[in-house]
Order: C-alpha cells, then sequence, then structure tokens
C-alpha cells in the first residue's frame, strides 16, 4: 500500500514482485493527481494499481477510473446498502450511473466504447472490512452474493476492526481473530475473495497461524517498509563497521 506520491516505487514494487499497488487517498494521497503517471508504471512491470478511498470521495471515482485505474478499494463499509451506491458510482449504465466517455484514457483507443465497457467489467472493486457494521452483517445469516455481485471481495482492515471492537491489532487476540474469521466466512459464502491488511511478512504469519488464510495479502505500507529497511541496513551497517574498527560516518557520529 502506497502513501508517497511517487510513480516510481510503484514500479519498482511490482517490480520485485507486488502483485498489485493501492494508492491510499483515505489517508492523505492526493486526490488530483496524474494517476496515469502511476498506471503505466505498474503496468509496465506486470502489475496492477488500484485506489482507495473515503466514502465521502465517491465524487472523484469517475476521474480516477477514466484514467485507467485497474479498480477501487472502498473503506467504512458498514452494510449492502453502500455497497449499492459505490456500485452506482462506478458502473455504466444500465446497472449504474458513471459517464460514458469512450475517448479517456482508460479506454484502449480513443473512440473504443466497447473496450472501454470491456475495461470497466475488469476492474477490481474490493470493501474494506473494518467496521463494527459490516461485522453485524457477517454475522446476520443474510444472504448477500446477489448484492455483491460485481465486487471482487473483501479486504480486511485489521486496525480498524480492532479499533471499532475496543481491542488492540493483535492476531493472537482470541475476540479479534473470531470477528475477522466471520467476516472471512461471510465473504466466501457469498462466492467474493478475501483479503488482509499485514504490516509485515511476520504479520501475516501470525494471521496465518491463527487460521486467517486470506486470497490477497497486502503486506505492509511503503512509508514503514522504507523506514524499517533503512533503520535496518544502518543499524548493520554500524556492527559491521565496528566489527572492523571502520570509521563510517553516520547521522550523529561516527560508528
Amino acid at each position: 500500500m502506497m502513501g508517497m506520491p511517487e510513480p516510481a516505487l510503484a514500479g519498482l514494487a511490482t517490480g520485485a514482485g507486488i502483485d498489485l499497488v493501492i494508492l491510499d487517498a483515505e489517508h492523505g494521497f492526493p486526490t488530483g493527481f496524474d494517476a496515469r503517471a502511476f498506471v503505466n508504471a505498474t503496468h509496465a512491470e506486470g502489475g496492477r494499481c488500484v485506489f482507495r478511498i473515503a466514502q465521502s470521495q465517491l465524487a472523484e471515482v469517475g476521474p480516477v477510473l477514466d484514467r485507467g485505474m485497474d479498480g477501487l478499494v472502498i473503506s467504512g463499509i458498514t452494510g449492502l446498502d453502500q455497497m449499492g451506491r459505490v456500485g452506482e458510482a462506478v458502473w455504466y449504465p444500465p446497472r449504474g450511473r458513471r459517464s460514458v466517455n469512450p475517448f479517456v484514457g482508460a479506454a484502449p483507443v480513443p473512440g473504443d466504447e466497447a473496450g472501454l465497457r470491456a475495461v470497466a467489467d475488469g476492474l477490481e472493486l474490493w470493501a474494506m472490512g473494518e467496521t463494527e457494521g459490516l461485522l453485524a452483517l457477517a454475522r446476520s445469516g443474510e444472504r448477500a452474493a446477489e448484492a455483491m455481485s460485481g465486487w471482487t471481495g473483501i479486504l480486511v482492515g485489521p486496525y480498524d476492526l480492532a479499533a471499532s471492537l475496543g481491542l488492540r491489532a493483535d492476531p493472537s487476540d482470541p475476540v479479534l481473530v473470531r470477528a475477522v474469521a466471520d467476516i472471512v466466512s461471510f465473504a466466501r459464502s457469498n462466492r467474493v475473495l478475501t483479503g488482509i491488511f499485514c504490516r509485515d511478512v511476520s504479520a501475516m504469519q501470525a494471521w496465518w497461524d491463527a487460521g486467517i488464510r486470506a486470497d490477497l495479502v497486502v503486506v505492509g505500507y511503503d512509508r514503514d517498509i522504507w523506514f524499517a529497511q533503512v533503520k535496518a541496513r544502518v543499524q548493520r551497517g554500524g556492527e559491521v563497521a565496528k566489527a572492523g574498527e571502520v570509521d563510517i560516518q553516520l547521522k550523529g557520529g561516527s560508528a
């Protein structure tokens, strides 16, 4: 997941093996940016690029998708009615109300309406599973396959889900594990994919050990990954320099 608006980082991520890059506009990623640069960077490496937004940003869905984004992640979903409103903003008539313009960047060739609609049919649409409302829906036993038709899956956000339940995002907490498991089970019973955000591979392993096996794993946030890697390399460099009695200048003094 990306919070740093730099297309080269998106390309590097997909080049390193990431399948899907999520641009996080919910938490500060600019919405009025050149989406095409990120799309091109990910596609050049065989990856996909999707956009995470809050429901208050739905008015900006059309322009972002017109630039060629591969899909959306919608935060704060609490029920099927909200999913219906999102679908209306994403899908073309007669199913939705998104404006059809076959001359935008998402069209394979300017004027190719059939191609534009084919691209739209392939959009990924993920609902964040992070609210008490969605958890209540998952536990209600309500059949939702028809209402969720066209959605790709539910992506669990453990931090917000835990906060909504008054818990910490700890995969060893049985209450939180049960909540995540219920959302995952709900998604699968309604024939959509499942996903989960993990800070790093150790967090992923903890969820796996707790019995949570998702189709999509979001392995961290770019700022966190960058900081952790830089810190580890600086510390390791200092250890090597100290062991070899080499005077390497680090921030704040020599090693």
